[in-house]
Protein backbone atom coordinates (compact mmCIF):
# COMPACT_ATOMS: atom_id res chain seq x y z
CA UNK A 1 0.00 0.00 0.00
CA UNK A 2 2.73 2.36 0.80
CA UNK A 3 4.37 2.30 -2.51
CA UNK A 4 1.00 2.86 -4.13
CA UNK A 5 0.87 5.83 -2.12
CA UNK A 6 4.07 6.85 -2.76
CA UNK A 7 3.89 6.03 -6.89
CA UNK A 8 1.07 8.65 -6.53
CA UNK A 9 2.72 11.19 -4.42
CA UNK A 10 5.64 11.40 -7.02
CA UNK A 11 3.63 11.49 -10.21
CA UNK A 12 1.22 14.19 -8.23
CA UNK A 13 4.70 16.25 -7.36
CA UNK A 14 5.93 15.93 -10.88
CA UNK A 15 2.78 16.81 -11.83
CA UNK A 16 2.34 20.20 -9.99
CA UNK A 17 5.79 21.28 -10.53
CA UNK A 18 4.83 21.03 -14.47
CA UNK A 19 1.84 23.24 -13.58
CA UNK A 20 3.91 25.35 -11.70
CA UNK A 21 6.13 26.25 -14.15
CA UNK A 22 3.49 26.34 -17.12
CA UNK A 23 2.06 29.23 -14.73
CA UNK A 24 5.43 30.77 -14.04
CA UNK A 25 6.30 30.68 -18.45
CA UNK A 26 2.56 32.77 -18.24
CA UNK A 27 4.81 35.76 -17.05
CA UNK A 28 6.48 35.88 -20.09
CA UNK A 29 3.97 34.34 -22.90
CA UNK A 30 0.18 34.99 -21.81
CA UNK A 31 -2.87 32.35 -21.81
CA UNK A 32 -5.93 32.66 -22.93
CA UNK A 33 -8.32 33.46 -19.58
CA UNK A 34 -9.87 29.31 -20.08
CA UNK A 35 -6.12 28.28 -20.29
CA UNK A 36 -5.65 30.41 -16.31
CA UNK A 37 -9.15 28.65 -15.14
CA UNK A 38 -7.95 25.22 -15.83
CA UNK A 39 -4.19 25.87 -14.63
CA UNK A 40 -5.85 27.14 -11.45
CA UNK A 41 -8.27 24.31 -10.79
CA UNK A 42 -5.74 21.71 -11.75
CA UNK A 43 -2.97 23.34 -9.15
CA UNK A 44 -5.55 23.35 -6.36
CA UNK A 45 -6.21 19.54 -7.00
CA UNK A 46 -2.86 18.70 -6.98
CA UNK A 47 -2.23 20.82 -4.27
CA UNK A 48 -4.72 18.98 -2.11
CA UNK A 49 -3.79 15.66 -3.50
CA UNK A 50 -0.13 16.24 -2.56
CA UNK A 51 -1.61 17.22 0.96
CA UNK A 52 -3.09 14.14 1.69
CA UNK A 53 -0.86 11.75 -0.16
CA UNK A 54 2.09 13.45 1.53
CA UNK A 55 0.51 12.86 5.44
CA UNK A 56 -0.91 9.19 4.77
CA UNK A 57 2.94 8.68 3.67
CA UNK A 58 4.32 10.21 6.68
CA UNK A 59 1.84 7.91 8.76
CA UNK A 60 2.85 5.17 7.00
CA UNK A 61 6.20 5.59 7.18
CA UNK A 62 9.18 3.19 8.37
CA UNK A 63 11.38 5.60 9.80
CA UNK A 64 11.05 7.94 12.88
CA UNK A 65 9.28 11.11 11.48
CA UNK A 66 12.12 13.75 11.43
CA UNK A 67 10.00 16.91 11.95
CA UNK A 68 12.69 19.12 10.68
CA UNK A 69 12.76 17.54 7.66
CA UNK A 70 8.91 17.17 7.30
CA UNK A 71 8.77 20.71 8.22
CA UNK A 72 11.60 22.24 5.51
CA UNK A 73 9.65 20.24 3.11
CA UNK A 74 6.25 21.70 3.87
CA UNK A 75 7.75 24.83 3.79
CA UNK A 76 8.96 24.45 0.26
CA UNK A 77 6.36 23.42 -1.28
CA UNK A 78 4.21 25.85 0.26
CA UNK A 79 6.02 28.62 -1.04
CA UNK A 80 6.02 27.03 -4.36
CA UNK A 81 1.83 26.88 -3.57
CA UNK A 82 1.59 30.21 -2.96
CA UNK A 83 3.94 31.67 -5.72
CA UNK A 84 1.88 29.85 -8.60
CA UNK A 85 -1.50 30.70 -7.00
CA UNK A 86 -0.28 34.15 -6.28
CA UNK A 87 0.96 34.65 -10.05
CA UNK A 88 -2.39 32.65 -11.10
CA UNK A 89 -4.53 35.61 -9.28
CA UNK A 90 -2.80 38.30 -10.94
CA UNK A 91 -3.28 36.98 -14.36
CA UNK A 92 -7.03 36.36 -13.82
CA UNK A 93 -7.22 39.98 -12.52
CA UNK A 94 -5.46 41.71 -15.47
CA UNK A 95 -8.34 39.85 -17.37
CA UNK A 96 -10.92 41.24 -14.72
CA UNK A 97 -11.25 38.08 -13.67
CA UNK A 98 -11.68 35.92 -10.69
CA UNK A 99 -10.40 32.73 -9.66
CA UNK A 100 -12.44 29.55 -9.91
CA UNK A 101 -14.61 29.07 -7.06
CA UNK A 102 -13.07 25.56 -6.12
CA UNK A 103 -9.52 27.14 -5.93
CA UNK A 104 -9.47 28.09 -2.55
CA UNK A 105 -11.22 25.91 -0.83
CA UNK A 106 -9.37 22.39 -2.20
CA UNK A 107 -6.04 24.54 -1.46
CA UNK A 108 -6.79 24.88 2.06
CA UNK A 109 -8.17 21.65 2.50
CA UNK A 110 -5.28 20.05 2.14
CA UNK A 111 -3.83 22.53 5.10
CA UNK A 112 -6.00 20.01 7.73
CA UNK A 113 -3.97 16.87 7.20
CA UNK A 114 -0.38 18.24 7.11
CA UNK A 115 -1.68 20.17 10.33
CA UNK A 116 -2.97 16.63 11.75
CA UNK A 117 0.04 14.85 10.73
CA UNK A 118 2.86 17.82 12.46
CA UNK A 119 0.83 17.72 15.59
CA UNK A 120 -0.16 13.88 15.82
Amino acid sequence: MYSYIFTAHIIGALLFFVASIVVLISLFRPYKIETYRKLATTVALLIFGECVTGSVLTFLAYEPLNYLALCGAIGVYTLISITTLYILKRKMIEHKEELPALVYPLSFAGIAPVILTIFS
